[in-house]
């Protein structure tokens, strides 16, 4: 039996040396493209354009997707110095991306090294949407991810965000346990795909997050699997970056979640090996029970 929903294509980040390092790495693993990130660092360099000019071109024909981790630099910073420095380098980056080929994107809101209340909602929102309106000329799809605390941790907020600038949304699965913004709007990724299903395009794959030791892979595909099958079942999400930075762990990750995928596109002998083994949470191994029965 075959999935009806086709699957997502799955991604690597490009955490090795060098453009063809990160090529050899995704086609000897099978992996469909790379989510490449730009840093603040990266986008600050003289000769940036140039050094990444056929980016695209090198790592062909794997599809690139763009992640731009800025950090320090705010669309919606209090300081109209330091706002308009950001929309700059932001609208700088974007353009590049739109002029090597490139259709997707994702940027953060709240990424930064001082405290949440040095933002202003209506200048993000204001630079947002002017981000949004270029995007959309230069045939750009630009997304905002969720973080793990601020405004993009609570649904209600994030949603208000997605709508009020008309951008799409990554959601980081390890991020969804955070919401520090405010408790009373906490609810599982269920309940927070519920509110942003039509807009989900990107999503970021690992088992969890903990401060100064970063993305923690799963140890079996039962650490994902809910979280994953809840990705599968209420968007139509086509990009999961596997958000790992080191070869081992993402390779790790890699096999799991393929696991995952083979149970669900309907291989019996997968699913059976997971539920005897315990490693299935309760919404799927009563799908394995009915697709025997």
């Amino acid at each position: 039996m075959k999935h009806s929903r086709k699957f997502p294509k799955i991604a690597c980040c490009n955490f090795l040396p060098d453009r063809q390092a990160v090529k050899e790495f995704a086609f000897d693993n099978g992996f469909d493209g790379v989510d490449w990130t730009f840093t603040r660092e990266d986008a600050l360099e003289r000769h940036f354009e140039k050094r990444q000019a056929h980016l695209i071109r090198d790592l062909s024909p794997l599809e690139v997707r763009f992640h731009l981790y800025f950090r320090g630099m705010e669309l919606g910073h209090e300081d109209p110095v330091q706002r308009n420095s950001a929309l700059f380098i932001y609208f700088k980056v974007l353009r590049f991306i739109a002029s090597m080929g490139g259709r997707f994107t994702t940027i953060h809101v709240g990424l930064q090294d001082t405290l949440h209340s040095d933002l202003s909602w209506d200048a993000t929102v204001r630079g947002l949407s002017l981000l949004s309106a270029f995007a959309r000329t230069s045939r750009l799809i630009l997304s905002v991810e969720n973080l793990a605390t601020g405004w993009t941790a609570s649904p209600a907020l994030y949603l208000r965000l997605l709508h009020a600038a008309g951008l799409w949304s990554t959601i980081d699965i390890g991020h969804t346990s955070g919401y520090a913004h405010d408790p009373a709007q906490a609810c599982d990724l269920a309940g927070f795909l519920d509110r942003v299903r039509r807009r989900v395009v990107h999503a970021h794959i690992y088992h969890q997050e903990i401060g100064g030791v970063g993305h923690i892979p799963p140890e079996s595909p039962w650490d994902c699997a809910s979280r994953l099958d809840n990705l599968l079942g209420r968007t139509h999400c086509n990009w999961w970056t596997l958000e790992l930075r080191e070869e081992t762990v993402a390779l790790q990750t890699l096999k799991h979640v393929r696991a995952f995928l083979r149970f669900t596109a309907g291989e019996k002998n997968i699913g059976q090996d997971l539920l005897e083994r315990r490693l299935l949470p309760t919404s799927l191994t009563k799908k394995l029970k009915m697709r025997a029965d």
